[in-house]
């Protein structure tokens, strides 16, 4: 019998086994939904045109500005959203030879459901098949750093079996980008303080730079790295070589800014015509300047100290900070788990004493910052996140922060520094007072993921993949997260763990549900001639006859038509009722509409959907 070559017995391979059970997942009802403002990247970049004609969609727009040379159509939105032109780009392709296949009758016409999904397909599927495969990436970076097979792979394997990454890849939005792209560049930095070593300054500043092209948050990455790279000279303490390792670092620094700064402007060439938006859109980004300014002089600072005082300077503060960094970070590690334990524990034993649910977490910035920045508000910034993450991952993360309370792990750096990413990240959108949605808090997920990780093995004293024990702790990291999975199929992105009783919802059904409302509707007689309205985006594309949804708002209905227009049923989500409530509550009374189908996402019933017929 040959022997199995080497290559194939190395701890990488195994990836493969998940990676077959998130397209498995991924792949399920991938085209049957449509989020909010998703019609903008895919259909039409306009409020005026129906979006489901499919005429000038962000994607298609930038492919636009580069194939003509009119630049400035390059600036499709204030994410920006340039790395989801590239990665789903080929769908705008795809969508253009089937448009002109079905004018030119080269094949059938297709019902306008059956063309909604098709193209659906031809912009997720690339999305979902860059984030699966861009885990082994994410696995190559943990394994240098980290030196474990065991922890590359666990961190790896809960990444692509988390509920919240898979739905986020299913989705046409640039924060299904931005969590990989943003991880990436925080490990290649903690691989190049660590080895010293160019390549990981050019990895972190292209994967930085490609962060700042998904989405404008992203900024908050250039001030934490320096921050990190501040806490290894503290870490580290005064050692012989220490001046010529500090002009190393910071020199770097600015090149791996530098660099990020120059792919932002070059793959979105509108900054070469536009000097301000290439500002609004980095250093300058909604009056983060003074921040920027700050961070630039103070490495600018380290370099003066270091060229002509010997970094004397530094020495100083680095032992006054030493002698404090063990009680800080101690104190990181004791507030962290205390503070996750009581969101838990405020729902499961309490019943909301804190009041967290009071308000709806997808509220209006006005009604969640209503009472200023409070220990409620932090702790309600943290609930959706802290939700929506699988007991495993939140069991491990919790005892790899109690057990370097206890002693300093061999990992104690990495979980200081993704500790500390988590409090500034959090901190930074509440002073920005931006509601801490699922959404917006995605590039805390795969850190979270390498903190459990990380706890795993030092639970078990697990460093590699041959013992017996860590293939078993590996096959039942897949059996719980496929658990998390079957659960929640197919809404992954409404992932709630078990530990939030079924009556909280801590997100909105996200387009959820559009799919089978239409499909009730169009089960139903005449459906063709029949004329509904909807309060979000996710039925019409999907409903054959005549729906109107957004170009009619819930006041307009009644405002703009003398006469009760003829809707013969309503569609409605939580999202839609919540900001509009009592003028629902109106307009079916008005319709005198009575519920005839229904839909709770995950079991949830506050999180719903609902269809009124109108007498």
């Amino acid at each position: 019998m040959s022997k199995i070559p080497s290559f194939f017995q190395k701890p990488i391979i195994l990836l493969l086994l998940p990676l077959v059970i998130y397209f498995y997942f991924g792949l399920q009802h991938i085209a049957k939904f449509e989020t909010a403002d998703e019609h903008y990247w895919m259909y039409s970049n306009s409020t005026v045109s129906s979006y489901w004609n499919y005429n000038n969609g962000r994607i298609a727009q930038y492919w636009q500005g580069i194939m003509t040379g009119n630049l400035k159509l390059t600036r499709i939105n204030d994410k920006p959203g340039v790395t989801l032109a590239y990665v789903s780009g080929i769908g705008s392709y795809l969508q253009d030879k089937l448009d002109a296949k079905l004018y030119s009758g080269v094949i059938a016409p297709f019902s306008k459901t059956e063309k909604a999904e098709l193209i659906n397909l031809f912009y997720r599927i690339p999305l979902l098949a860059f984030n699966g495969f861009f885990v082994f990436v994410l696995y190559l970076l943990i394994k240098k750093l980290t030196r474990s097979s065991f922890v590359s792979l666990a961190a790896s394997t809960l990444m692509l079996l988390s509920p919240i990454l898979i739905g986020i890849s299913q989705i046409v939005n640039p924060d299904s980008l931005l969590w990989n792209f943003a991880f990436a560049s925080i490990l290649s930095f903690l691989i190049f303080l660590k080895e010293q070593k160019n390549p990981f300054v050019h990895l972190s500043g292209i994967f930085l730079g490609l962060s700042l092209l998904t989405k404008y948050s992203s900024v908050i990455l250039i001030p934490f790295l320096l921050l990190v790279a501040l806490a290894f000279f503290v870490d580290k303490g005064v050692f012989t070589d220490l001046n010529s390792k500090i002009k190393y670092v910071a020199w770097r620094y600015f090149l791996i800014v530098f660099e990020a700064l120059a792919i932002y402007a070059i793959l979105m060439p509108d900054n070469l015509i536009e000097f301000d938006n290439f500002l609004k859109g980095s250093v300058g980004f909604k009056g983060a300047g003074p921040l920027f300014f700050a961070v630039f002089f103070l490495n600018g600072l380290l370099l003066f100290d270091a060229y002509f005082f010997e970094s004397a300077l530094t020495k100083s503060a680095i032992n006054s900070f030493s002698k404090m960094q063990g009680y800080l970070s101690k104190s990181l590690f004791v507030i962290l788990p205390v503070i996750t334990g009581l969101i838990l524990a405020n729902t499961a034993l309490f019943g909301d004493t804190f009041k967290l649910f009071v308000i709806p977490f997808d509220a209006s910035t006005k009604q969640f910052f209503a009472n200023g920045i409070t220990w409620r508000l932090i702790f309600r910034q943290l609930t959706p996140f802290i939700f929506s993450i699988s007991p495993l991952v939140l069991l491990f993360a919790i005892y790899g922060w109690i057990l370097n309370v206890k002693k300093k792990t061999e990992n104690n750096w990495l979980v200081l520094v993704f500790s500390l990413f988590l409090v500034v990240f959090v901190a930074g959108v509440t002073v920005e007072k931006v509601p801490l949605t699922i959404r917006y808090s995605i590039m805390l997920y795969p850190g979270i993921m390498l903190l459990a990780a990380l706890g795993m093995a030092e639970s078990f004293r697990l460093e590699n993949m041959r013992k017996f024990k860590s293939k078993l702790l590996f096959l039942l990291i897949m059996i719980f997260s496929i658990v998390s999975l079957h659960g929640i199929k197919p809404f992954y992105f409404n992932y709630a763990n078990s530990m939030l009783p079924k009556k909280y919802v801590i997100t909105d059904s996200w387009g959820y549900g559009g799919f089978e409302a239409a499909q009730y509707l169009n089960s139903l007689p005449n459906a063709k001639n029949v004329r509904i309205w909807s309060d979000y985006n996710g039925v019409c594309l999907f409903y054959e006859g005549d729906c109107a949804a957004n170009m009619l708002t819930m006041q307009n209905i009644l405002k703009k038509n003398s006469d009760t227009p003829n809707f013969a049923y309503f569609v409605s989500d939580r999202r839609g009722n919540n900001l509009s409530h009592e003028v629902w509550k109106d307009l079916r009374e008005k319709y005198d509409s009575k519920l005839v189908w229904d839909m709770a996402i995950g079991g949830r019933k506050e999180n719903y959907i609902k269809v009124y017929a109108n007498k």
